[in-house]
C-alpha cells in the first residue's frame, strides 16, 4: 500500500483528497510527523510534502524532506 493510502485509511476518508480537507489535514500531518519514513522514497515524500503542505521538495535531498515533515510546519 502507497503512503497516501496509508494515511487515508488511517484516517478512514472515502478518497485521498478527503485527507486535505478540515480536521483530516491536521490530524495526516500527525500521523506524517510520526511515521517511520526512512523506508519510502523521496520521490514519495516529496509527493506528500507537496500535496499536504504545499512546499515543493522534489528537488531536496531525502533527509531534508524528512526533517521538514517531522517537524510538522
Amino acid at each position: 500500500m502507497d503512503l497516501f493510502e496509508e494515511i487515508r485509511e488511517t484516517l478512514g476518508c472515502d478518497y485521498i483528497s478527503d485527507i486535505r480537507m478540515g480536521a483530516a489535514l491536521h490530524d495526516a500531518r500527525r500521523i506524517i510527523a510520526r511515521k517511520d519514513l526512512s523506508a519510502y522514497p523521496a520521490r514519495v515524500l516529496a509527493d506528500i510534502s507537496d500535496y499536504l503542505y504545499g512546499k515543493n521538495m522534489f528537488q531536496a535531498e531525502k533527509n531534508d524532506i524528512i526533517a521538514f515533515l517531522k517537524k510538522g510546519y
